[in-house]
């Protein structure tokens, strides 16, 4: 006959696979959480109840103080504009084309998400460490190379070009460009060989 903890341990040995697998900044409470855990389970195997109580009490109260590492940027799905969210140490930046209401909801959900402390809103640039910012524009030419091609505002450039000069390993589209551009640029990207992400239908890209 089972163990009358058996649930509880099934649980907390889910939660904890859990855990493993997700990406955390490895805080403290980590290491305390799956130290919990491996009481818990050795309490169940020696069937301590008073231990194993208290192991799954820990467990569960650990696990809502753990934060996971946000990705070092997001460009966000948000339609007609452009939206970079970026994790620098405690903060989100939050670069946006126009700063609207939706804006605001968007860094203060991935704020909270990531339990961050400040929320600073910039400009959208041209240009980040390895992200290359085309928009109606069309300004790429003599600029280096970039690992990432973000476009937006519908820019009327030859892509095939724009990929020879550049050599990028991926072309992202956020929810600024017209669908007629998006489906042409993955027809580029495809023939070239080179990834495309279009955030309208695939969702936001992370950057890391």
């Amino acid at each position: 006959m089972p163990h009358p903890s058996t649930p509880i341990a099934v649980i907390a040995l889910s939660l904890s696979a859990g855990i493993l697998l997700r990406e955390t900044g490895f805080e403290p409470s980590f290491f305390l959480f799956v130290a919990s855990t491996a009481l818990l389970i050795f309490c169940h195997f020696k069937r301590l109840r008073k231990l194993f109580l208290f192991a799954a009490c820990s467990c569960f109260l650990l696990l809502g103080t753990i934060r996971y590492k946000p990705p070092n940027a997001t460009i966000t799905q948000l339609y007609k504009n452009s939206l970079l969210l970026i994790a620098d140490n405690d903060n989100v930046i939050a670069i946006a084309a126009k700063q609207t209401p939706k804006v605001k909801r968007m860094a203060q959900q991935f704020q909270q998400h990531y339990r961050l402390k400040n929320t600073l809103y910039k400009p959208m640039q041209h240009a980040y460490t390895n992200l290359l910012v085309v928009d109606s524009l069309g300004v790429y030419r003599g600029v280096g190379t970039y690992e990432s091609v973000l476009l937006r505002q519908s820019p009327k450039i030859h892509l095939e070009e724009l990929i020879d000069s550049i050599a990028p390993q991926i072309i992202i589209a956020d929810g600024s460009n017209y669908p007629s551009f998006i489906s042409r640029w993955e027809k580029t990207c495809a023939a070239k060989g080179i990834r495309f992400h279009a955030t309208a239908t695939q969702g936001a890209y992370p950057l890391n």
